[in-house]
């Protein structure tokens, strides 16, 4: 995030720059959203994994990935198709509305991909393989930031695409992501005891009332703080593009500055499960 942030800055464009952060307030209230469904999906699977349970591990995996693959086209249709209605709301100036909307519309895109990213995360994590989604996730970052650079700057032949090149770059970043966590679980001997069928679609609606019981909760304490940035973006807004493009400079600052808490919270839900 960091590395988008500076490579949009140096087109020297405050209205990019502000675009890009005010719409990452938006996309990061999503994140939060599918990061909670993950977290349901950790719960689950490393609790039947623990009985010994693996057919019902298995059909945990299916039927969260067709869960948030469905979720995820819903709001990737929604964000779309009402983009302008969203920037409307969001009390944004003129100038990033037209930069914001076609922006919008292609992260759009990568938006299902995340969910079903995030899904696949959740079950290799609930059975305590932390290291293939570091490994998928450095693959896919690396991706995105070579996709950011030449995209947005249009490099080695690529056409120049300024602001929507870090969109671009995003959506290449998750398919690339989904694909190889899909790839990795279906090649993996290890994980056929499951009986993992992505193409059976969902089993038992059982297991999707468990899921949203245990996400739910953790959607609400997710959500609630990342719409906090989307309501002081609007409150900032009608002070002006700089004040917003200010605005975004601290709010990565203090993001980062949350990850490490974060990822010992979550280390203790792993072992917890």
């Amino acid at each position: 995030m960091w590395l988008d942030s500076w490579f949009v800055s140096q087109l020297g464009s405050t209205c990019s720059y502000a675009t890009l952060g005010a719409t990452n307030n938006l996309l990061h209230f999503i994140i939060k959203i599918a990061e909670s469904i993950s977290v349901g999906t950790v719960i689950m699977s490393g609790q039947y994994n623990g009985m010994g349970a693996y057919n019902k591990v298995g059909k945990t995996v299916n039927d969260t990935f067709w869960i948030t693959g469905i979720l995820g086209l819903i709001i990737s249709s929604l964000m779309y198709f009402f983009s302008y209605d969203i920037y409307r709301w969001y009390g944004v100036s003129e100038d990033i509305i037209g930069l914001g909307i076609p922006f919008l519309r292609l992260r759009a895109m990568s938006i299902f991909f995340m969910f079903i990213y995030f899904a696949l995360m959740g079950f290799l994590r609930g059975v305590k393989n932390t290291k293939a989604p570091m490994y998928i996730f450095m693959i896919g970052s690396l991706v995105f930031i070579v996709a950011d650079y030449v995209l947005i700057f249009g490099v080695f032949g690529f056409p120049r695409m300024e602001l929507l090149g870090s969109a671009v770059a995003s959506l290449v970043q998750y398919v690339v992501m989904s694909t190889g966590a899909i790839f990795y679980i279906w090649r993996n001997k290890e994980y056929h005891k499951y009986g993992i069928n992505l193409m059976q679609g969902v089993t038992d609606l059982g297991y999707m009332k468990r899921l949203m019981v245990l996400s739910w909760p953790v959607m609400i304490d997710k959500a609630t703080m990342a719409w906090a940035y989307i309501w002081l973006c609007k409150m900032i807004n009608p002070m002006g593009t700089k004040t917003v493009a200010a605005f975004c400079v601290v709010k990565d600052i203090e993001r980062f500055a949350f990850l490490p808490a974060i990822a010992f919270a979550q280390v203790i839900t792993f072992l917890v499960s």
